[in-house]
């Protein structure tokens, strides 16, 4: 089954005496497994799938609101302020500018998915300068999101592409 709701019963894929699970997309989920080993076997009893302050939309006297699905999970103090540096270093690099462009690079999912675009084959042709090929081939699901007019920094590359991807060659 997919698009797995909390509550839905969800039997996950069994590899080789491995169990495959993902909780589901984007961070919406945390998965947890619950095993029984028993005489030397290991048995999946249950996979749940656990929102992380994951909001629905539902009417209320004729507007829309956004409610959390279940109990919100509030921010703990101590780990913000824990985290806070890495944060704030990590941020500071990402900001850094690395380049310009004088147009939008359209990487929208609802265009990239459906014709060529411009960050496209831009990216097949930084793919193809590395690996000084004659071609390249770039998967448009592995263009994430746009890139508008003006500085481009390394957060808004990562934003397109946030995989840990290798040019092969």
């Amino acid at each position: 089954k997919k698009n797995f709701k909390p509550g839905d019963e969800c039997q996950p894929d069994q590899q080789n005496g491995t169990y495959i699970v993902q909780a589901h997309e984007w961070g919406k989920y945390v998965g947890r497994a619950d095993y029984e080993f028993r005489n030397g076997e290991l048995s999946m009893v249950s996979y749940d799938l656990i929102p992380v302050n994951l909001k629905k939309k539902i009417n209320v006297d004729g507007q829309s609101q956004r409610v959390f699905v279940q109990d919100e999970i509030t921010q703990d103090k101590a780990m913000l302020d824990f985290l806070r540096p890495f944060q704030e270093k990590g941020q500071s690099q990402l900001n850094v500018k690395i380049a310009e462009s004088n147009g939008k690079l359209e990487g929208d999912r609802d265009v990239v998915r459906f014709q060529q675009t411009n960050l496209g084959r831009l990216i097949a042709t930084a793919h193809m300068e590395r690996a000084k090929a004659d071609f390249a081939v770039m998967n448009s699901g592995g263009v994430r999101d746009s890139i508008e007019a003006g500085d481009i920094t390394y957060k808004d590359v990562l934003t397109v592409q946030p995989f840990g991807n290798m040019v092969s060659y």
